[in-house]
């Protein structure tokens, strides 16, 4: 295997753990409105379950996102060789389906790593914050 297709298989697995993550940030938005619907609480811990729940909003989008980003990585790195043909082939697809800018045709695999990386790094703040609100809630109640 050369740089490129372990590159692209380590992007499968990061996307595998966004998968994990965007279902952490769901089950805690969950877990969140079951407090909210079936206890009475003080205003401040309403708040922060409230405030779990919303921070799902954007984990879900990101999860989206990284989904999306897994199936296109999956296919990179079930190719024997990964060249530029494949990736302008890429690039002309999302283009053709507005789920890119034109400033973002050309980049290098590495580049496109990197975002999918900055992504589930995101996604991992969310759901970190997902828990200390939760935690905070407790604490308070």
């Amino acid at each position: 295997m050369n740089a490129q297709a372990w590159q692209s298989e380590l992007a499968v697995g990061a996307s595998r753990s966004g998968r994990l993550l965007a279902l952490a940030a769901l089950t805690f938005a969950l877990l969140a409105l079951a407090i909210l619907a079936f206890t009475t609480t003080n205003l401040w811990v309403a708040l922060l379950w409230s405030g779990v729940v919303l921070m799902a909003l954007p984990a879900l989008y990101l999860g989206t996102r990284v989904e999306i980003d897994h199936s296109l990585f999956q296919r990179l790195a079930s190719m024997q060789e990964i060249d530029s043909d494949p990736l302008s082939s890429l690039d002309k697809a999302l283009a053709e389906l507005n789920l890119s800018v034109s400033s973002n045709s050309g980049r290098p695999l590495v580049a496109r790593i990197a975002r999918l990386l900055k992504l589930v790094r995101r996604l991992g703040a969310c759901v970190a914050l997902q828990t200390v609100l939760a935690l905070m809630a407790v604490w308070l109640r």
